[in-house]
């Protein structure tokens, strides 16, 4: 009943507009705005998941989108690939159409993050704005040789439209992972996007090397088919698959972790630091 009461009191918070939030980062409920999706059902896992991060010493923000531009060129040696999709320094992107959620360490230092990006493509789809490009700039582009082209000949793609929301750029300070950060980050992205913006979709993509790996499986994702391809000229960047899921498979998927996920990286944490222990 208590966590009830507490869902309904963020739902029917006071709901300053995202888009007038002002530019540095606030704590993940603070002013918190829910007007689309099982409203309920979503507070109640954002409540659930801001101390779950706590008890892991994770105090969580939304911030701008260029967090995760600032924080990658910081990291240059554990971030991996970061997406054109979120990278500011080549989108319009702002507090209206994009967001980064940050982690941050008792010190204040980040340490965990993840992106996210609204496309309202009308009666286009996600395979057409990839075609012209607009999935990385914005507008429609002929990009030259020195800049970013995708291609996207996933058969999915070409059905997906409307509100679409991608998820990504996670990142996980190398002295952090293992303990059930992804699993976490990825549905509050989830999650806000369908209360702020009412999204039909949500899409990212994933690399072949991690496909089959449990990072994938953490993140929830069911549905996944290649292929997604980043060039810059003629060379192939990026290689990897797209993945998918429905605003009714989003909202299931929380309420499904909501009763169980949480015990189970509870459960993964302490066996992580067990055989840390046994190993010193």
């Amino acid at each position: 009943m208590t966590s009830l009461l507490a869902a309904e009191a963020v739902a029917a918070s006071p709901r300053g507009a995202f888009a007038a939030k002002k530019a540095d980062s606030v704590k993940l409920l603070e002013n918190l705005k829910l007007d689309h999706g099982p409203i309920e059902d979503i507070a109640a896992f954002l409540l659930i998941a801001e101390k779950a991060m706590s008890d892991l010493g994770i105090t969580v923000f939304i911030s701008p989108i260029s967090e995760l531009a600032r924080v990658c060129d910081a990291n240059p040696n554990t971030w991996g690939w970061f997406s054109p999709i979120l990278d500011v320094r080549i989108a319009p992107l702002d507090a209206t159409n994009s967001y980064s959620i940050t982690g941050c360490d008792r010190t204040g230092q980040v340490v965990v993050l993840q992106g996210g990006r609204l496309f309202d493509t009308g009666e286009k789809s996600l395979q057409q704005i990839a075609d012209d490009q607009s999935i990385y700039y914005g507008v429609a582009r002929n990009p030259t040789d020195d800049e970013l082209r995708c291609q996207l000949p996933a058969p999915m793609a070409s059905t997906l439209k409307g509100r679409l929301h991608y998820s990504g750029g996670l990142w996980v300070n190398p002295s952090y992972r293992g303990r059930g950060f992804p699993a976490i980050m990825e549905r509050i992205s989830r999650a806000l996007a369908l209360g702020w913006w009412g999204t039909n979709h949500t899409f990212s993509f994933i690399s072949d090397s991690l496909a089959g790996s449990p990072v994938f499986s953490a993140y929830g994702y069911k549905n996944i088919q290649p292929s997604y391809s980043i060039f810059k000229g003629t060379a192939e960047l990026y290689k990897g698959s797209l993945i998918w899921m429905d605003s009714e498979s989003l909202a299931a998927d929380l309420k499904e972790f909501t009763s169980n996920g949480f015990a189970k990286v509870d459960r993964a944490v302490v066996d992580r630091r067990g055989k840390n222990a046994a190993a010193s």
